[in-house]
């Protein structure tokens, strides 16, 4: 009984896929056995031919994976500055309470203006420090944005001539060359 439902199934899939290529329904599936009879004027298909109407559809296609890749690739960068900036702010906010709270324990000591002066300009001193230390991270976070997305730009370039090459021979393109998400 599964064998009968294997064969049906098998059966219409072979005419879908025919439909779908626009060729000849392969010969494989007006045998009952699956193999092929001796007609030599119909065409068979393989996985690795396909018409010159889907290679231009492949071809817009895998033009719109990469397109869409690097909309992704940027999406997440622009998620991943948010999160940077707003770690620095609530460290910034952290940094600012705690040291007024430190400038007011030195005012409740009651220290001369001499003594108080001194550290007053070590604050600034400090909170330009911090915001150093705060520049060279974003810096150092759009310098791996820029590696890794000028790394996904040339890898492209190189897939899409590959695709090109594979579609100019009437070969339908090998998996890997798709991008990740399209796999």
């Amino acid at each position: 009984m599964g064998s009968k439902w294997l064969f049906v199934y098998r059966y219409w899939l072979t005419l879908a896929l025919a439909a779908f290529t626009g060729t000849p329904a392969m010969a494989a599936a007006s045998s009952p056995t699956g193999a092929p009879s001796g007609n030599s004027s119909s065409l068979s298909i393989t996985h690795s031919t396909v018409t010159p109407t889907e290679l231009k559809t492949l071809l817009r296609e895998f033009q719109r994976a990469q397109k869409g890749e690097l909309q992704a690739l940027e999406h997440q960068q622009d998620l991943e500055k948010r999160e940077l900036r707003a770690s620095q702010n609530a460290r910034f906010k952290e940094w600012k309470k705690k040291e007024k709270d430190e400038r007011h324990k030195l005012i409740q000591q009651h220290m001369p203006f001499d003594q108080l002066n001194p550290k007053f300009k070590d604050y600034v001193r400090r909170m330009k420090a911090l915001q150093k230390i705060f520049e060279d991270e974003r810096t150092q976070q759009l310098r791996e944005h820029d590696a890794r997305l000028n790394a996904i730009k040339h890898d492209q370039v190189t897939r899409l001539r590959e695709f090109q090459d594979a579609i100019q021979r009437g070969d339908r393109p090998p998996q890997r060359l798709w991008p990740e998400s399209h796999r």
